[in-house]
């Protein structure tokens, strides 16, 4: 879990517009495209994410049906912590202030702990195999 967990936020740090563009993705940009640009948006991606799953496989020691449905959380996790760290800049400069700092967070930090919790969840809620 910490594994993965840190392989996506590494990836998330060495391209930041990575999360910039998913975060928009649902919320902003899908919404203007026609729907035959979007189904090849959405095609694209599916052929993408499927080496992402095979490798998150690999990582967590799971099948590839079990780290397919991590999926979507693993996209509500960087959607959220990329809105939460983030903010529009007059609410950055509102969490500035000293007793505002419950309101500031690190992206890497709480992607982090968030991915690593989700996977951590998600594992121990699969059947013992038996060996």
């Amino acid at each position: 879990a910490r594994a993965a967990s840190a392989a996506i936020v590494g990836a998330c740090m060495d391209v930041p517009l990575m999360a910039r563009l998913n975060a928009a993705l649902h919320g902003s940009l899908e919404p203007r495209l026609d729907p035959e640009a979007l189904y090849a948006s959405k095609r694209g991606m599916l052929d993408r994410l499927d080496s992402f799953t095979r490798a998150l496989a690999r990582v967590l020691g799971v099948s590839a049906r079990d780290a397919a449905s991590v999926m979507p959380g693993i996209f509500a996790c960087l959607i959220g912590c990329h809105h939460l760290a983030s903010p529009p800049p007059h609410l950055a400069a509102l969490y500035d202030r000293d007793d505002m700092a419950p309101f500031r967070f690190d992206f890497a930090r709480l992607l982090g702990t968030s991915l690593r919790d989700l996977f951590l969840g998600h594992l121990a809620g699969l059947p013992e195999v038996q060996g």
